[in-house]
Parts: C-alpha cells; structure tokens; sequence
C-alpha cells in the first residue's frame, strides 16, 4: 500500500489542474481603513483610463497550458493554509508570457522572489464575473498578475529584456525566463502565478506587501484568486453540463445528494452515507436542468455499507470484509489510493495478528481486489491526460473546458503511476467529449435505450416489480418512439418516448449499443470486432469487451456508447451470456423452435438506427453474429 504521506503530495500536486465550474465571480469582502469594498471598486476605475494603454480583451496563459498541470511541491493556491498562487514546476529559462495587454506596476528584484518579479495590471474590456479566495462573487475590470522567481535574460548573464516599470506589454510579450534555483529567492526552478482582484493603487493603499506571496494577519485572501479558476473564466466560454458518467456524485439545488447510475438513471445517497463515505467532498453541482434529464432509480445502496477493515500485523495489506468477523467475503484494496477513494480512514482499520489471517481466509469468500472507486478522478504522473472512472474504466477526458464544465475539481484528481494506473483503474474507455456534455433524455425515463429516446424531461420512472423498465421521456425534441422494456418476471415496462426522430441527441461518431435479454445470474460480455475509421479491433479481443462493461449484474440489460464513427466498416458483435449462451446463437430459442436470438439488439447513431443482418460465424446457420457492413 502507498504511504498516506505520497497520497497527499500528490493531491497537493494536481490540485491547480483544473476548477470546479466554468461559472466564476469574483468578490471584495471587509473594509480598508474606512472604505467600503464598495468605494474600493470604485476607486479601480480612477486609477487607470490615462496610464493604461490598451485593454486585455483576450487573456491567454503566461505559459503552455499543459504544463500549469505540475504544481512545485505541492503549493497550489492556499494548500498550506497561507500560499496566494500557484507554483508551477518548469526548467530554467523556460519564457513567461503575459497573459493579455497590459501595464507593468513592478519589475525587479524583490524579497522572497529572487532577482524578478514582474506585476502586470490588467483592464477588461467588459467586467467578468469570477470568485475570490474566499469563494464569494463580484464583478470587476481591473486585476494585478504577479509573476515571479524569473530573471531579465534566457541564458544566466545574456542579453535582458528591456521592459522598465510603467511600460505597456501585450498579450503574449515575453515577461521573463524562469530562474535557477540558485538566484530565485526560493527553492527549485519554478513560477509563482498570483492574481490579484485590485489595481496596483488599490492594492497598495490596502496592503504594504500588495504583491506578496503568502498571506498573513490581517488576511487579504478576499483581494486573491485562485489562477486556475481566474484564467478558466477568463479564457473559455461557460458551458452548463447535463451530464456525467457512472458513479458521479451530484449535489442538486435542494441540498441533497445523488448518484449518477447507469443508464441516466439517479439514486438518493442518505446524509449518512455522504458522511460515512465522504462523498461530498467529491459532488459536483448539477442544475435542475441535468437532474431532470435523470430518472429516479430509488435508493442509493453503497457497496461497502456493511463492511468493515482488518489488516494483520505482519504486512501492510488492508482488507475489507462484510459483516461480522471472519466476514462473508472479502477484496484487498489494491492501493492506498483506492482506500481512500472509498472514503475509509486509518483509523477505521482493526490490527489483528497474524495468526487470525488463516481463518479469515478460510471463512471469507475471496472477491478480488477493491480497485479505485467510480467516480474518481485519475492522472499518471507521467501524462497530462486526465480520466473519470466509470463503470471499472478510465474515460479520458477530451480537454480542461470539458472537465471545467462537467464541474470537476482539481482537489480530487489522484496522481497514479503510469506503469500502474491500468491496473488501478481500469484500462480506458471511450473519450469524455464535448457532445456528451449536452446529452439529456438520451436514454428515455425507462433506462438505458429501454423506454426509447426521450426528449428534453425524463420519463416516469418504472414500478421495479420483475424489471419494470418504465415510460421513456416526452418533449419537443424527443427521439424514436421505442418499444417499454419486457418486464420478464413482473410487468411490461412503459412505453418510449414519443415525439419526432432527432438524430442529433447522439454525438456524432459514437454508436449507442443496447442489448435487452433474459434476466440471468451474473454479467453478459459484449465481444465485437470492426474496421477503420476509428479505434480498429479486428478480432476477438478482451481490449473490446470493457468497451461495454456489464456494470449491473442479472439485469438482463447491455448498453453502453461505442466510438465508432460513420464509414466504420465490417462491425461483428456478439453478446455472451452468463449461462454460457450467446445471443446470435438462434438454436438457443426458448420458445422451442429455432431462428430466434436470445434477446435483443439495437444499434443507434446520430443518423438513427443502423440496421444490421445475423451473418453465419462459419459453424452452422443457427450460429450467427450480428453484422454491420457499412456504419451510416
């Protein structure tokens, strides 16, 4: 297991990644020698118009943004309680950039920041709207970026840039060149970024130190922002998410919590469970709008809510185990990552001897090992790709606006091993793309492709007697008019969504795959093979059957979303069900005679539904897969 204290660093690493929403305000809380914060915005617009030349109407980053990934020891904007920026880990000499146009308010050596720090104020076109250190909003125009531990020239003793105090620079000017740790007033080469939600005048007439680094009594954290969330407001477009995968957790409006299930269904988590597994500290926000566009699945059962901890004195493994001792099964958690994604604390672990490790064994079932929970957020430590886990798999997500919008916190993101992440969270999945962000009524109120494609609201959810699947979602822009789900041993399921065909509710180049069978002890496999454009899987490989996990057991339901997009030539598929049977194998029938699949599948794109035909797989005629030649 990894020491608790290599699990912090990390988290202390990535926490500047990204922000938690796209939608950020700014705010100026308390007063300053007997002005308002009121009076002090004013004042803003006093001190610039005749010495700031130009106006930041684009802001970009003062450096390339993957690398604002690596945060230097750690110190991410108020980790330890006092730090006012972020420092980010980059080879000597590497330029800094300003980040728009601009006025330089300081550029020289200064304490704490080695031989150059420069201060730039910036003007808005247009105030925005972001948050303080605080976490309170306001709108304002004018800001200072502090950036330093730099030095004038790219090689130590070259050629210095020319720039004095009081000149204009633009967006994109080089401010200066990351200095060696020998002369850069505090450790190993890196950039400190500070953003500061004043002007220089008004910084200076609130605090002596108006460019500092670190805060201290009286707190001036209120005039400070986070740079992440700053630049992230700054540089991109809000864009409002009506989705997220598996295993998210949501906090609606109301104040109550929810589980993202499969197939856009949502399951209430008790306070108790929040509490218990820690869970709030990994919600995202979601609007009425996303947790209308989820059907109500009842009651969130958490997996672990009956279980207990035990390690032995011997070895540093940590298990979990279900009731009382010696336990009705058991999974040892793979990593120290993985314990704590659970919300288990080390405390929560009973020490017992070795001794006892025999009997436990003997008594308890053995279920493997308690990977990294669904919903985490994972990054190698040798990549900048970050992925959510859902449903066992790391789905890569396309880019820092998307994990903005689906309001993702850095604060979360684990870093793992490359040589290990695989094993810890599963192999990848599909990419986490823009399109999916907007998918509402995707999946009809009854489940997963069950109800049909339903429109802008969700469908009455199903009765859950014997499987009732439930009406899929009505509206305006409401999908095919499917089929209610059978409800095998209770009752049929509703009725899908009704309303015109809309092709665009699927992203384009995905292919939604849905199977409906009989409901069977255990979990079904989907196994496919296809042809390029896209990811190509030409035979029978395991790669493709975590494509389309069966995240459910018994249900008799398959589906997830495939990348495939149109041109893909040549899709086999086949699904392989828990008693050993396959689907396209039609002796299989149950009502007595042959020609039928056990179960049914649908395959769906943006242009509609894809029809397929059941190819002979070389073995006899009642022996078929399903098979797509040509994907629309």
């Amino acid at each position: 297991m990894v020491p608790k204290a290599i699990f912090k660093a990390c988290m202390g690493l990535l926490f500047m990644l990204m922000c938690e929403s796209l939608m950020f305000a700014f705010v100026f809380g308390g007063c300053a020698r007997g002005k308002t914060d009121e009076q002090l915005l004013a004042q803003e617009g006093d001190v610039l118009g005749a010495n700031l030349l130009c106006k930041a109407g684009k802001i970009d980053y003062p450096i390339d943004e993957a690398a604002m990934f690596d945060i230097y020891n750690g110190r991410a904007f108020y980790t330890d309680g006092n730090h006012l920026g972020y420092d980010i880990e980059l080879p000597e000499g590497e330029a800094v950039r300003s980040i728009g146009c601009g006025v330089l308010r300081f550029y020289g050596p200064a304490s704490g920041y080695g031989e150059l720090v420069a201060v730039v104020e910036y003007q808005l076109e247009y105030p925005a709207t972001v948050v303080n250190g605080e976490g309170n909003t306001v709108s304002i125009s004018t800001f200072l970026a502090i950036y330093g531990h730099l030095r004038k020239s790219q090689e130590r003793d070259g050629q210095a840039l020319p720039f004095r105090v009081g000149d204009m620079v633009a967006c994109g000017d080089v401010l200066g060149y990351v200095n060696d740790d020998a002369h850069n007033g505090d450790g190993a080469e890196h950039l400190h970024l500070g953003i500061r939600l004043q002007s220089a005048a008004t910084a200076k007439s609130v605090d002596a130190k108006w460019f500092r680094g670190y805060d201290e009594k009286p707190s001036q954290l209120k005039w400070f922002a986070d740079p992440a969330k700053f630049l992230a407001a700054l540089t991109m477009s809000a864009a409002e998410s009506v989705w997220h995968p598996s295993g998210a957790v949501l906090l609606a409006s109301d104040g109550r919590y929810w589980m993202v299930g499969f197939g856009g269904a949502r399951q209430l988590i008790s306070s108790q469970t929040v509490a218990r597994e820690r869970l709030n500290a990994r919600a995202v926000p979601a609007s009425d709008k996303e947790m209308n566009c989820l059907y109500d699945d009842g009651s969130f059962m958490s997996p672990r809510a009956n279980s207990k901890l035990v390690k032995f004195n011997d070895a540093s493994t940590v298990y979990e185990y279900a009731g009382k001792w010696p336990g009705e099964w058991r999974m040892a958690f793979i990593n120290y990552e993985a314990f704590l994604s659970w919300g288990w604390n080390d405390a929560e672990i009973e020490l017992r001897p070795a001794d006892d490790r025999p009997s436990f064994f003997a008594h308890s079932e053995d279920r493997g090992l308690r990977l990294i929970r669904d919903g985490s957020l994972v990054k190698s430590e040798s990549a900048s790709e970050v992925s959510a886990v859902s449903s066992g798999m790391r789905l890569p997500i396309f880019d820092w606006e998307t994990f903005l919008s689906l309001g993702y916190s850095a604060n979360n993101i684990t870093l793992l091993p490359q040589e290990t992440i695989a094993a810890v969270a599963g192999p990848h999945g599909y990419t986490i793309t823009p399109d999916y962000l907007s998918l509402c009524g995707v999946y009809g109120g009854g489940g997963f492709g069950v109800g049909g494609y339903g429109g802008a609201g969700p469908g009455a959810g199903g009765s859950d007697v014997g499987g009732d699947f439930g009406n899929g979602g009505n509206g305006p822009d409401g999908g095919n008019s499917g089929a209610g789900g059978s409800g095998a041993a209770g009752n049929n399921g509703g009725n899908g969504g009704s309303g015109a065909s809309s092709p665009g509710l699927l992203p384009q180049g995905k292919v939604l795959f849905e199977y409906v069978g009989p409901k069977l002890a255990g979990t079904s496999e989907f196994q496919a093979m296809w042809d390029p454009p896209g990811p190509a899987f030409v035979d029978w490989v395991p790669s493709t059957f975590a494509l389309c996990p069966d995240v459910v057991p018994n249900d008799g339901l398959l589906s997830c979303l495939l990348d495939m997009p149109s041109g893909t030539k040549n899709f086999e598929f086949q699904v392989h069900l828990p008693d050993g049977s396959w689907w396209g194998d039609m002796s299989y029938d149950p009502q007595g005679g042959k020609g039928k699949t056990i179960g049914t599948v649908k395959l769906t794109n943006a242009q509609g539904n894809i029809p397929y035909v059941q190819k002979s797989n070389g073995t006899g005629p009642y022996y078929t897969n399903g098979y797509v030649a040509l994907v629309p």
